[in-house]
C-alpha cells in the first residue's frame, strides 16, 4: 500500500512585506533528509500579521508516529535530522521572526498547516510581538580552579583571616589551621563563583528584553561535585536583546569580562540564534 508524504514543518515565520527576505532565503536552504525547503500555508489575504510554516515534504513511512518513536534513540539516525532541523530555523530567523517548532511537527498537508496557524493565531500574535526586532544569545561562565584559588584571598574576607591566623600561628597550630584553611578554600571557591555568576546574570538581564537561566548540564554538575573538572561551566544563561541594544549589552559583558578574567573566568558569547527560549508561552523566561 502507498503511503502519502508527510510535511515537515521547522518554524513558523512572520513574513514581512517585502517576502523576497524570506523566500530568496529558501533556496539556500537543505532541510531533512537533504530535501527542500517551502512555505505552506502562506495566506496573501490575511493582511494583519501574515505567517507561513516552513515545511519539507518527507515519506511517510519513515516518519509515521511510531517509527519515529521507535527511532528517537537511535543516535546516529537522531542527529543528523536534529541538525538539519536547527540549520534551518537558523537560516530563516536571518531573515524575520522566526517561532521554532518542535523536532518531528509532522502534519498530513497543507491544510492542516492552516489549520493550526488559525487556531494559534492570537498566541502565535503575542510570541511574534515579543520576538519583534530582538535575537537570542548565549552566555556561558567558566571558571579556572587554580586561578580562582590565587586570588580567593581578595574575594573572600574568611580566606583572608584564616590565612593571616595561620601566619601567625605556632608550627603545630599552623598544622591545624591549614587543614582547616584547605577546607575553606575549596567551599568559598563554590560560593564565590556562585556569587560571582549571579551577579553577572544579574546585570546583563535589565540590558536584555527577557532572560532565562538554566541548570548546568548534568554532566558538568556531575565532574564538579566529584571535583572532576578544572575548568567548569557556572553560568548558563540565554538573554532576548533588542537589535538596537546589542551594541550597550557587548558593551557591558565586554565590562564583565575585564574584571572578572584576573580571577580565572572565561566567557563564552554566542548568537544571534533563533528564539528557541522565548518563542513559547511559559514563566520561565523573566523580563529584564
Amino acid at each position: 500500500m502507498t503511503v502519502s508524504p508527510l510535511l515537515y514543518a521547522y518554524a513558523i515565520v512572520l513574513l514581512p512585506e517585502e517576502r523576497e527576505l524570506v523566500t530568496n532565503h529558501l533556496h539556500r536552504m537543505v532541510g531533512i533528509d537533504a530535501m527542500p525547503v517551502t512555505l505552506a500555508g502562506d495566506s496573501a489575504s490575511v493582511r494583519r500579521q501574515p505567517m507561513a510554516v516552513l515545511v519539507s515534504e518527507v515519506d511517510g513511512a519513515t516518519y509515521a508516529p511510531g517509527e519515529v518513536e521507535s527511532r528517537v534513540g537511535e543516535l546516529a539516525w537522531l542527529a543528523p535530522r536534529a541538525e538539519a532541523h536547527d540549520r534551518v530555523v537558523t537560516a530563516a530567523a536571518d531573515a524575520a521572526p522566526v517561532i521554532p517548532l518542535p523536532i518531528f511537527s509532522l502534519f498530513r498537508d497543507e491544510a492542516a498547516i492552516r489549520a493550526m496557524v488559525g487556531e494559534r493565531r492570537d498566541e502565535l500574535s503575542r510570541l511574534f510581538a515579543r520576538l519583534l526586532g530582538a535575537r537570542e544569545y548565549t552566555v556561558r561562565v567558566y571558571r579556572d580552579d587554580a586561578m580562582l584559588d590565587a586570588a580567593l584571598p581578595d574575594l573572600s574576607p574568611h580566606i583572608r583571616e584564616l590565612e593571616s591566623g595561620a601566619e601567625r600561628a605556632s608550627p603545630g597550630q599552623r598544622y591545624l589551621l591549614q587543614r582547616k584553611l584547605d577546607e575553606a578554600r575549596r567551599t568559598e571557591l563554590r560560593r564565590v563563583s556562585s556569587d560571582i555568576a549571579q551577579a553577572m546574570y544579574g546585570a546583563l538581564s535589565p540590558l536584555a528584553r527577557a532572560a532565562v537561566r538554566e541548570p548546568l548540564p548534568a554532566a558538568i554538575a556531575s565532574a564538579e561535585s566529584r571535583g572532576a573538572s578544572t575548568q567548569p561551566a557556572i553560568l548558563n544563561a540565554s538573554f532576548l536583546v533588542d537589535d538596537e541594544r546589542l551594541d550597550q549589552f557587548r558593551r557591558a559583558l565586554s565590562e564583565l569580562i575585564a574584571l572578572r578574567a584576573p580571577a580565572g573566568f572565561r566567557v563564552d558569547f554566542t548568537g544571534p540564534w533563533p528564539a528557541y527560549h522565548f518563542a513559547r508561552e511559559t514563566g520561565d523566561a523573566q523580563r529584564g
